[in-house]
């Protein structure tokens, strides 16, 4: 694979991500990465530095593809800050192995504030709701922190 083509830098990322995902983080090295490409791993130096680098590129991009899911299921019909919630515990559950914390950004903000009332409700809804998947709470957790949310308090 020639890397100087554009958009390679996110067919790495897509494949870094794929093998984390598969084996863990620990298994992602850049000769790993590289020969899972097929390609010699100083050719992934001329796109990423080093791991830190990849990694943040990988961090980046879920936290993108959070607030994109975010960004969605808002508009759906019914969307209501409980249907957030969900989404956004069963996204970071399954994400978990690779990023263990998500991070909120423009577009997750965006998304959560119609809904929960204004920009600093939205930050103080994800920073809820990362903590308890952080926490792994239990669903009760989850339905208490949203009924605070939605009675306004």
């Amino acid at each position: 694979m020639s890397l100087a083509k554009p958009g390679r830098r996110l067919l790495i990322v897509a494949a870094a991500r794929k093998l984390a995902e598969a084996e863990g983080l620990k298994a992602l090295t850049l000769r790993r990465l590289a020969a899972e490409l097929g390609i010699q791993a100083p050719s992934l130096y001329k796109h990423f530095p080093d791991k830190a680098a990849l990694l943040a590129a990988l961090e980046a991009d879920l936290n993108a593809e959070s607030g994109r899911l975010l960004a969605v299921w808002s508009q759906e019909r019914g969307a209501d800050l409980g249907r957030l919630a969900r989404g956004y515990r069963r996204f970071a559950q399954e994400q978990r192995r690779l990023l263990p914390r998500l991070a909120p950004t423009a577009d997750a903000i965006a998304a959560v504030s119609a809904l929960a009332g204004g920009r600093d409700r939205a930050l103080a809804f994800l920073a809820m709701a990362d903590g308890l998947a952080r926490l792994e709470a239990p669903e009760s957790a989850w339905e208490a922190g949203v009924g605070t949310f939605e009675k306004g308090a």
